[in-house]
């Protein structure tokens, strides 16, 4: 009884994780881009363009490393995501950027190599074409009752993906960006096959001001449509000292697919080390699914150059 319980825990875990989490459905690793209710196709202004539109790395004016974590449904499941990258533009040929990222259970894991390559191209004031090359991997856990399964005859796999992207900024106010990920659609199993469904996202930004903005965003994946919508406002300043970043959003469907978010954020340079950091939260909150969960929390750290709006001036040079 107990083996025949244990076996069939693992399918079902199995089986859950590939049906309600969809195999490298990575959709935001990041807590800025959650916080925003995983708006930031068109946004695309830091290094987590990476995911959500590698041609928005053109927007980076420095280095960027950033580091996250991230617990899925906490209080009902032991799902787990790490994500590190860091990018750097470089004067004449755009920008580059390269993360790695990992989703974990007790049973399963998935990680993901991304390099990301972005390149002006002279359409609107501001433009890029993107390119991204990803190595997926994916394993379950070996033990006894994984070898009664005929479907496991192997434990891994790993194989590449590819994507395209596009970001364009019309104007101040004005931007948008479109990204075709998974174009190949890899096959992701590892008995048989599993082709990966390839993903299309497209989604625009407005700025109200220059510390507020908007943004909607379109996402389609394996004949499944959603619709993001979410915020930023930057307006509120601790002396010279830093900026505190409030944000919300949601997300809502196919499949009963209904979200709302939230995040907060502190950008400040960071004293004796001259460079700057940004303290992020995000929390996701499912409306229509995991009944229990205290919903999805994701922190993270990022470094960059010194922040100039910070850096008080000596007295000749205001005079």
């Amino acid at each position: 009884m107990n083996k025949k319980l244990t076996l069939t825990t693992i399918v079902l875990s199995a089986c859950i994780i590939s049906g309600a989490y969809g195999a490298f459905n990575i959709i935001s690793p990041s807590a800025r881009p959650l916080g925003m209710g995983n708006s930031f196709t068109g946004v695309a202004d830091d290094i987590n363009a990476l995911t959500s539109n590698p041609a928005g790395l053109i927007n980076m004016t420095s280095y960027q490393g950033t580091f996250s974590y991230n617990r899925i449904f906490w209080g009902i499941s032991d799902l787990g995501e790490n994500f590190i990258a860091v990018g750097l533009p470089v004067k004449g040929l755009g920008a580059f950027g390269l993360g790695y990222y990992s989703f974990s259970d007790t049973l399963y894991r998935e990680s993901v190599i991304s390099l990301g390559v972005a390149y002006p191209v002279p359409v609107f004031a501001k433009s890029a074409v993107g390119v991204n090359v990803k190595y997926l991997s994916k394993a379950y856990v070996a033990n006894e009752w994984t070898a009664l399964n005929p479907y496991f005859t192997a434990l891994s796999v790993s194989t590449f993906s590819f994507g395209v992207s596009f970001y364009g900024r019309l104007n101040s106010e004005i931007s948008f960006g479109v990204f075709a990920d998974d174009i190949n659609q890899p096959n992701v199993a590892v008995n048989g096959s599993e082709n990966l469904p390839y993903n299309v996202k497209a989604g625009v930004k407005y700025s109200l001001d220059k510390s507020t903005l908007v943004s909607l965003e379109g996402d389609y994946r394996n004949n499944e449509f959603k619709l993001f919508l979410g915020g930023e406002n930057s307006s509120i300043k601790t002396g010279n000292f830093g900026i505190l970043n409030i944000r919300m959003g949601g997300g809502f469907g196919t499949g009963s697919y209904t979200n709302v978010t939230a995040g907060l954020g502190y950008k400040f340079n960071i004293p004796g080390l001259n460079i700057g950091g940004c303290f992020d939260y995000g929390f996701l909150f499912p409306l229509t699914f995991a009944s229990g969960s205290n919903g999805t929390h994701k922190f993270t750290f990022t470094v960059s150059e010194l922040f100039k709006e910070f850096i008080k001036q000596p007295l000749e040079e205001k005079q």
